[in-house]
């Protein structure tokens, strides 16, 4: 039998599957198909199968809520293992040398080596008479990614446009250490408190001063991390819970208040921003996190088995994230560009994506991940000592 803290963490692998999934099909549906209206106009109440299948993936038009879910796992899996030895004791002391190493090391390589990839695709692409609808491939730019200033001093390097995100989770973990001090300090709640009015001082002044401006060079939801603080700290607020330091959530009133706050921020974001969107939708990704690790434990046949292909695409989730847009650069350059009106294309596409970030988790990712291994800390027990793998 499966232990519960194992099963959960199976359950926060097919989350991080699921995330990751959304975010390809989101892409490569808008890259490789032309949509629900193209078709309709073209296809109407057509008798083919395709075409409805084409309709029915409508839904991962919204597939960038992939992003926030990330955020939130994230949180929950860096703070988990910490949030056990705080519920323990107060005066626990962290060694951030280590810590940053292991964050160093687990995240960046692969960056670095998505990075590299993303300029070789977009210069052969470009060689062979394409053009970039985003980013460019100057030295500027490819230093400015290198040190995760992009957005701030120049603009995006190359097509793989979720680069914006990396560079936030790498500014997430050099604010974390305050976060942390705050948490341990004040407790959970009011270090979520702590988090939400830094989210919300900056969204204000975003809003009041027009911030925007600020950074002609941005992209996504970037270049400043302060908007997503709330959202990751909302993570790591789910792993204060299940340590014990705070009360679990539950009734008609948190629910009315996760999903209430989920669909606003689905109207924020449409309306607006990510960066105007990041408060509700940070309420709402952490409704969707803690109802789905709440969900298996009602209901554990769920992740023995619904949830089992999404676990195993959850292991190379962040190869997939970070290399999914390279495997379209490879596609385009094989002279496969374009939307097509047939669903298949944007399947095909989706699945040499989970091919090519399944390699580049083996060559890749792997070694990396054995690196960061070096610098774990001693371990708390199975089940507390995997959460930190994110």
């Amino acid at each position: 039998m499966v232990s519960q803290s194992k099963s959960r963490l199976l359950v926060v692998d097919a989350l991080r599957g699921i995330a990751a999934l959304l975010v390809v099909i989101y892409h490569a549906r808008a890259d490789y198909w032309v949509g629900v209206s193209r078709s309709w106009a073209q296809n109407g109440f057509s008798s083919d199968p395709s075409v409805w299948i084409g309709y029915a993936t409508y839904p991962f038009s919204y597939g960038w809520f992939g992003v926030q879910i990330f955020f939130v796992l994230s949180g929950y899996c860096i703070h988990r293992r910490l949030a056990f030895e705080l519920a323990k004791s107060r005066n626990t002391q962290v060694n951030w040398r280590r810590f940053f190493i292991r964050r160093f090391l687990r995240i960046y390589p692969i960056y670095l080596a998505a990075l590299l990839c993303t300029a070789l695709v977009d210069h052969l692409y470009l060689r062979q008479g394409g053009v970039l609808t985003v980013g460019e491939l100057s030295t500027r730019s490819l230093l400015a990614s290198i040190f995760t200033l992009q957005g701030i001093v120049a603009p995006m390097f190359g097509t793989n446009t979720v680069f914006w995100t990396l560079s936030i989770e790498i500014h997430l973990y050099l604010f974390y250490p305050l976060l942390f001090a705050f948490n341990r300090s004040h407790g959970a709640k009011l270090g979520l408190g702590f988090a939400f009015a830094v989210s919300a001082a900056y969204v204000g002044a975003y809003l009041v001063f027009d911030l925007e401006r600020l950074f002609p060079y941005a992209h996504g939801g970037g270049p400043i991390f302060l908007p997503f603080v709330f959202m990751w700290a909302a993570g790591a607020y789910l792993a204060d819970i299940e340590a014990g330091r705070s009360p679990a959530l539950s009734g008609a009133l948190w629910h009315f208040t996760w999903v209430s706050a989920l669909i606003g921020g689905f109207l924020l974001h449409m309306l607006t921003d990510e960066v105007v969107s990041a408060l509700p939708l940070a309420v709402g990704a952490a409704g969707l996190v803690y109802c789905g690790k709440s969900l298996e434990l009602k209901l554990p046949w769920i992740s023995s088995r619904l949830l089992l292909p999404f676990v195993s695409l959850g292991v190379v989730s962040y190869s997939l994230y970070a290399t999914h847009r390279v495997a379209f650069g490879i596609i385009n350059v094989a002279g496969l560009s374009g939307q097509s009106a047939f669903i298949l294309k944007f399947i095909l596409a989706m699945a040499f994506a989970i091919i090519v970030a399944s390699l580049f988790y083996v060559v890749v990712e792997k070694t990396s991940l054995n690196l960061s291994s070096k610098f774990r800390a001693p371990r708390l027990g199975v089940g507390q000592a995997k959460g930190e793998r994110f």
